[in-house]
């Protein structure tokens, strides 16, 4: 039984150090990558960004309003207003009206490819004034929020008896929608008529619910703005009405389907809820999310006060944002007086007569941080608190979601560029407008795009040049702190804008997809037949780990041009565009003429080198601390032998490696010759004294006679000490009791065992040299 407890805690005490050399040697491998800067070449540091632009379309613009991404099928799906053909499956010479229009592009499948449109459809009737303004997918189900004139699409299912008359009604399209196919079949909708001007801006549809909600601007306006001989984008030019407020519906799908010819009432009201103003102040509805099953948040900007646009403090005329509360299931604002810490309604506002308005909201889709939402939008105030209040600057806000109190605010200013490829915007200062956001599907970024007017550049942007008209821009930023990662701006010698109710995307690895319109040649040449001023729906990708995008095809020379000026231009330009076929790509500006390719072979080749020196230095030094924690073991597993061993009454034993394995014991002393003068059989009056050396060093010899040769070796202890089991074959004991020391074999034994040993002292003399304790035996 003690062997076995012995030979475990060997065991153990082995296994222990092989884990402690597992774990020195894994740290080892891995410090080659803490020490160097190993460039380690990844799919997604090789992301080709995209872009794709629609067109020619020979009779109208096409103005983008919103779009979603699919990540079952890897697509976007954009919606808006058309003027033109493009998107029609057929041609028809009469259809000039706007209407609503339904396009998907599917990205691409690997890292390097491109865009491609996959299906495309106009909803809408002949000869009326429609538009779609926003859309959300849940599953199979696709639900467009829009508007339509008299006669529009839904006509069949607007209420014509209703005691309020309709002008423009607000319509919610309901459709199946099957992603791999791009089939989509109008199943039917809702009308929303509550006032006789309606105009939805936000539809929110979440997996596994029945319920759908839409925000809405109402007014009892009907003025007409006569917008028919120009085409102009209905969610910046409303074609009717004035004085609007808020208006919240929540409706339920009743179960209805789709039959072939035949538009159906899928959706039934459960309630609508109007927000409006003090002193009749406009209220412009701008988004519109849903954070779980409890509540429900409205952003936008108003001119008025009230309470459910911001709270019942009139801040005087001019505009301040607004972000609001609300409870799906009764559409209340929750309040909670005096408690600072849950805000059911809050004002976004910064310097009195100054106008902050607030353009969209996100969150995190992947609740990631359930705790805060963004907005973004744009101020001549001071959001900040930096002290300037100037020409109109974008904005990103993190707001803590009970208190909707600011955690950190992002302000992006334009500078006035230092030339103009063409179209200079004259009259105003250079300004920004912030227009959406969007948090990567990992949590950790958010970005911001919106829209540089007034011939402005942004700071940090790459460039020094403003492309003309207006530009498209987008900027990168950490969640938890506000670092900003990369500003990018991007355009035309023609106006650039994003879609206004949620043209900012990411695909399902975060890099950042930008949907809008365009005047000029992004991504397609304009042929000089075409008419002037039509404006296309383009798409485009940038990659989220170094802000790369495929360059505009407008002008070819500008990476050259941007080179030469941030050159020529002052130190503190912290980043240079370098070209790359046709993808941009911020980086330092070379030095020794190499392109990026070479760049890129030589940190990959230095990051390999770097790699092989590091694993071969690990080796070197792991074979030295084997080596090292060999001899260690053993002296290590030595102690812990010896400490078990001193438990019971043995002191004189010593220890040696086995040729066979394990460990040999060997007695010192007395005990070599059968004297413990522990045990306690030995007589105590004895006096111990010092005798004559007989090979074994220093012995305890008694007085009167005694001799330590046949002395019995009955000791339990001793036999204990010995490793031999109670259960042995007798050679040191009998069970019965008697010794078999009197015995003629025991003592033919006994002297051939003392004669085997002093005939091999010689070689193990010899072995001592190459034993590790031969040192210590005493």
């Amino acid at each position: 039984m003690k062997n076995f407890r012995l030979q475990r805690t060997i065991l153990k005490s082995r296994y222990t150090n092989a884990r402690e050399v597992a774990v020195i040697l894994s740290l080892l491998v891995a410090l080659p990558y803490c020490i160097f800067p190993v460039t380690v070449v990844s799919a997604q540091q090789t992301y080709t960004p995209a872009g794709i632009q629609s067109g020619p379309d020979i009779v109208g613009s096409s103005f983008a309003s919103a779009a979603i991404f699919n990540p079952a099928d890897n697509t976007v799906v954009v919606t808006g207003t058309t003027y033109g053909r493009f998107w029609q499956d057929r041609v028809d010479e009469a259809d000039s009206s706007p209407g609503c229009f339904l396009v998907t592009a599917r990205l691409p499948e690997v890292h390097h490819g491109d865009i491609a449109w996959v299906d495309s459809g106009k909803l809408s009737t002949i000869a009326h004034k429609e538009g779609c303004s926003s859309i959300a997918l849940r599953g199979s189900k696709l639900f467009l929020s829009g508007h339509a004139d008299t006669g529009g699409v839904l006509e069949e299912l607007r209420n014509s008896a209703s005691i309020v008359p309709s002008t423009q009604y607000g319509m919610l399209l309901d459709m199946d929608y099957d992603g791999g196919s791009s089939r989509v079949d109008i199943v039917g909708g809702r009308v929303l008529q509550d006032s006789p001007v309606v105009f939805p801006v936000a539809v929110v549809a979440l997996p596994g619910e029945s319920e759908v909600y839409v925000a809405s601007m109402a007014t009892d306006s009907t003025v007409d703005h006569d917008y028919s001989n120009e085409q102009l984008d209905p969610q910046r030019f409303f074609p009717y009405g004035s004085k609007f407020h808020m208006t919240v519906s929540r409706l339920s799908l009743n179960g209805a389907r789709f039959q072939e010819g035949t538009v159906l009432n899928t959706l039934d009201e459960q309630w609508t809820k109007p927000y409006s103003t003090k002193e009749a102040g406009d209220v412009y509805v701008a988004g519109m999310i849903k954070l779980s099953n409890e509540i429900l948040v409205v952003v936008g900007s108003t001119t008025g006060y009230g309470g459910g646009v911001g709270g019942l403090v009139d801040t005087g005329p001019d505009m301040d944002g607004f972000v609001t509360k609300l409870h799906p299931v009764t559409g209340g604002v929750p309040v909670e007086p005096g408690n600072p810490k849950h805000q059911g309604t809050v004002r976004i506002q910064s310097v009195d007569g100054k106008d902050d308005f607030v353009a969209g909201v996100c969150h995190d889709e992947y609740r990631h941080d359930p705790g805060h939402i963004y907005i973004v939008g744009s101020t001549s105030g001071d959001l900040d608190r930096s002290g300037s209040a100037a020409a109109p600057r974008g904005y990103l806000m993190k707001l803590d979601f009970e208190s909707l109190q600011p955690v950190w605010t992002k302000v992006l200013a334009a500078n006035a560029a230092t030339t103009t490829i063409a179209n200079a915007t004259s009259g105003g200062r250079p300004s920004v407008r912030g227009v959406s956001c969007v948090v990567t599907p990992d949590g950790e970024a958010v970005y911001a795009a919106g829209v540089v007017e007034n011939s402005g550049v942004l700071p940090l942007s790459g460039t020094m040049t403003s492309f003309g008209g207006k530009d498209i821009y987008v900027v990168k930023y950490d969640t938890v702190d506000g670092k900003e990662g990369f500003v990018r701006q991007i355009g035309s010698s023609e106006d650039d804008e994003m879609a206004m109710r949620g043209g900012l995307l990411t695909d399902s690895q975060g890099n950042a997809v930008l949907v809008g319109h365009t005047a000029g040649s992004l991504y397609r040449t304009r042929e000089e037949s075409e008419k002037a001023g039509v404006s296309d729906i383009f798409l485009l990708t940038i990659s989220r780990y170094d802000g790369k995008y495929q360059f505009p095809i407008e002008h070819p020379e500008y990476g050259q041009q941007v080179e030469e000026d941030v050159e020529s231009g002052p130190g503190s330009a912290p980043q240079t565009p370098e070209m790359s076929g046709t993808t941009m790509n911020a980086k330092a500006p070379s030095t020794t003429g190499s392109d990026s390719s070479d760049v890129l072979g030589l940190e990959k080749w230095t990051g390999l080198t770097i790699l092989l020196v590091g694993i071969l230095t690990s080796l070197l030094l792991v074979g030295l601390l084997l080596a090292r924690r060999s001899n260690r073991e053993v002296y290590t597993s030595r102690n812990q032998v010896l400490d078990y061993l001193h438990q019971f009454d043995v002191e004189d034993v010593d220890l040696k490696h086995s040729a066979t394995g394990g460990w040999h014991c060997s007695y010192t002393n007395g005990l070599a010759h059968g004297i413990n003068i522990r045990d306690g059989s030995s007589s105590s009056n004895d006096d111990i004294v010092a005798g004559p050396s007989q090979g074994f060093g220093l012995l305890p010899v008694r007085t009167g006679g005694f001799d330590p040769l046949t002395t019995p070796l009955n000791s339990s202890t001793l036999r204990d000490s010995l490793f031999v089991n109670d259960d042995s074959d007798g050679r040191l004991g009998r069970p019965d009791g008697h010794h078999s020391f009197g015995d003629d074999s025991s003592a033919d034994r006994r002297h051939t065992a003392i004669h085997e040993s002093r005939r091999s002292s010689t070689r193990k003399t010899r072995r001592k040299k190459l034993d590790a304790w031969g040192r210590e035996i005493v």
